[in-house]
């Protein structure tokens, strides 16, 4: 575990971030060696598949909408379209931005191919955090976090 990066494909900065800290702290020998979030718990997403290393993220309603989602995000930050934001195991690049200049699709380029043992890929799913099935390359998959509400019909 601990030569591992969880990637979380629908986390939030609370429940994933804080609790690998608690790890850290309590016993580091146990605790992953990063951890990666790629959309929000509150939000439904699209995940693509685009190549052996790359998984492009749409946000229905956009990235960073919520307040939860800005935990330890600026709130009036914004963003451009080909921005590229490193990370040490991936780098995100924004291919789409909504009306508020908040990324609405963001490739992740990860620097190993995406089966590559250190990476543990993960989602929330019926209000668990279980393995996430990676998609083919060219093929999509739904995710959305416990805590998303679809909005009621008027």
């Amino acid at each position: 575990m601990t030569h591992q990066t969880f990637v979380f494909v629908n986390g939030n900065d609370f429940p994933v971030v804080f609790t690998w800290v608690i790890r850290m702290v309590a016993s580091p020998a146990s605790a992953p060696r990063r951890a990666a979030l790629l959309s929000s718990v509150l939000t439904r997403s699209e995940v693509n598949r685009e190549d052996s290393h790359t998984l492009v993220v749409t946000s229905e309603g956009g990235f960073l909408a919520h307040q939860l989602d800005r935990l330890l995000a600026s709130s009036t930050r914004s963003f451009a379209v080909s921005e590229l934001i490193e990370r040490p195991d991936y780098a995100a690049e924004v291919r789409r931005i909504t009306e508020a200049g908040r990324p609405d699709q963001v490739a992740f380029r990860f620097r190993r191919e995406l089966e590559d043992p250190s990476y543990r890929w993960l989602f929330w799913k019926d209000g668990w955090i279980v393995e996430f099935p990676l998609p083919r390359v060219g093929e999509s998959a739904i995710v959305a976090g416990p805590l998303f509400r679809r909005k009621r019909p008027h």
